[in-house]
């Protein structure tokens, strides 16, 4: 399902395994529906539902509301076995993780209808262990970026979410810094978006004073996501804009949420 119903690309998206494992505090998917849009792991399905007639045109996404990669899949090797299957029938798809054992499946992400996407919000370990418990160090993320990047994998760097009062500021721009040198396939920025029930969980682990900075950024919270307040988001987007494309890196924003484009390449970067 995507995010901006009527607004969105289609894709095929798959989530591979039940549950994320990384337990972010502000994870989105607490906020998923209850439906059944999103096909099982078991493999022999997805394989038929793929090479249906009315799926081969779209790319398959790994995993909108989970990680393709947590730990139990060095053993489980869900991920790898569909990415094989993809690989050897041609068909466009990108993923989407944190984990560190996708440089495992590197040989999968050459061609050119597809990619790997990385989430990278900061190069600061300290700043976001809070909200971040489980996830793998921002210093082993920065390393899996550098080695996709310099073996000729098509990368992706989402700067997703960009967490209002600690990853801006000077953090987002040493990132920002980092990857214009690096220059990785494309690069994609989205700021943070809280319901009631994410901002209760965030208060939770934060300091007062900066849970108090962070909120400053939004209005009326209700029970829909929605991001910070668009002056905010606009003026963050239009420099970073700017500074990738001084130095020659392609940048994407999510069109859906925005009342004008920031990039020619606004919604996905990858494709």
């Amino acid at each position: 399902m995507a995010k901006y119903e009527g607004k969105c690309p289609i894709n095929f998206e798959i989530d591979v395994y039940p549950k994320c494992h990384y337990h972010c505090v502000y994870c989105i998917s607490k906020t998923k529906p209850n439906n059944n849009a999103y096909i099982s792991s078991d493999l022999d399905k997805i394989k038929n539902h793929l090479l249906s007639e009315n799926q081969t045109r779209y790319p398959v996404y790994l995993s909108p509301w989970t990680d393709s990669y947590p730990p139990s899949e060095e053993k489980e090797k869900r991920t790898e076995k569909i990415l094989s299957f993809l690989s050897d029938n041609s068909l466009p798809y990108f993923v989407i993780t944190k984990g560190n054992l996708i440089l495992r499946d590197k040989k999968f992400f050459k061609a050119e209808n597809t990619f790997a996407a990385i989430s990278l919000n900061t190069l600061d370990d300290n700043s976001v262990k809070m909200l971040e418990p489980d996830v793998p160090s921002i210093t082993k993320r920065k390393k899996v970026i550098e080695e996709l990047v310099n073996t000729g994998v098509r990368t992706v760097v989402k700067i997703d979410p960009i967490i209002p009062g600690i990853t801006d500021g000077e953090r987002l721009w040493d990132l920002a810094n980092w990857l214009c040198k690096l220059k990785p396939t494309a690069v994609t920025a989205e700021t943070l978006r809280i319901n009631k029930k994410i901002k209760n969980d965030i208060k939770e682990v934060l300091p007062e004073k900066l849970f108090e900075n962070f909120l400053s950024k939004y209005q009326g919270i209700t029970e829909e996501p929605q991001h910070p307040n668009l002056e905010y988001r606009l003026s963050l987007f239009k420099n970073l804009a700017k500074l990738f494309q001084e130095n020659g890196v392609k940048a994407s924003f999510c069109k859906a949420s925005l009342p004008y484009h920031i990039t020619p390449f606004d919604c996905r970067g990858g494709f």
